[in-house]
């Protein structure tokens, strides 16, 4: 059976590795930290609708809102820079206006350099935020239900989507990792088929969700493609789409109502 309040401790702990980590530096935290950091934000905001509705849950789901958003700009270019590498390594030699657009996102990523003192502050109030609060388990009879909601939701925005909008597709994105999320703090969570496929799904619009980020954040700043370029992002974006909806009809064949 899952144990919530090892679960807090287990929260308590990373978050003060972290926050030791940051506080023997001065130096801008490196990539892998700055992923691991949001993720452990999205965990303790999913892992605080929980702990019930007090103020001080509330407080915490905030503050570590706070230190997201202040992860999120510098996170956001590195994926998009690592994403421009990944499409056109082997390009970025012979093309001048490839190599202009991958110094611009260079520039993106440098200019809001992250502070280790700031995300230290944020993540000791998130620490103290945690430490603090005073659980109230959900009872294991309550799981089915919010399961089962957390279900119809992944089947409606699959019903209903709109491969032209692609707001569409982070909604459907935001669902999956909803219920997986709740599936794995269910008591006697154990990874069957239906899970492992989901999250498959999950990552899959994690990807076309970089993609989209990376083509808008082009537009934005009028970036334009070659002809021949343009191919390689629309081809990437079809790619992913072919295969997530190959993953959600084998994530539907196998899923069952509870």
């Amino acid at each position: 059976m899952t144990n919530h309040r090892q679960q807090k401790r287990d929260l308590l702990d990373a978050l003060k590795t972290y926050r030791h980590r940051l506080a023997r530096t001065d130096d801008m935290p490196d990539e892998e930290t700055i992923h691991k950091i949001r993720v452990l934000t999205k965990r303790v905001r999913a892992e605080a609708t929980l702990w019930g509705r007090a103020k001080s849950v509330t407080n915490i789901r905030k503050e570590a809102k706070k230190l997201a958003r202040c992860l999120a700009p510098t996170r956001e270019a590195q994926v998009m820079r690592g994403l421009f590498e990944q499409l056109f390594a082997a390009e970025l030699e012979e093309s001048a206006a490839l190599r202009d657009i991958y110094q611009a996102l260079l520039a993106e990523e440098a200019k809001t350099p992250l502070s280790p003192g700031k995300l230290t502050r944020r993540l000791r109030s998130v620490q103290k935020g945690v430490k603090r609060v005073n659980l109230k388990v959900i009872k294991p009879v309550a799981y089915p239900s919010l399961l089962n909601r957390a279900q119809s939701e992944i089947l409606r925005c699959y019903t209903q989507l709109k491969p032209e909008q692609r707001e569409s597709y982070h909604d459907w994105r935001k669902a999956v990792k909803a219920y997986l999320f709740l599936a794995k703090v269910e008591p006697g969570f154990k990874a069957d088929r239906r899970h492992k496929q989901l999250k498959v799904l999950g990552e899959k619009l994690g990807l076309l969700h970089d993609l989209h980020q990376l083509d808008d954040w082009l537009a934005m700043h009028g970036h334009g493609l070659l002809p021949r370029h343009r191919a390689v992002l629309d081809n990437y974006e079809e790619a992913l789409k072919t295969a997530i909806a190959k993953k959600a009809r084998q994530s539907l064949k196998c899923w069952r109502l509870r």
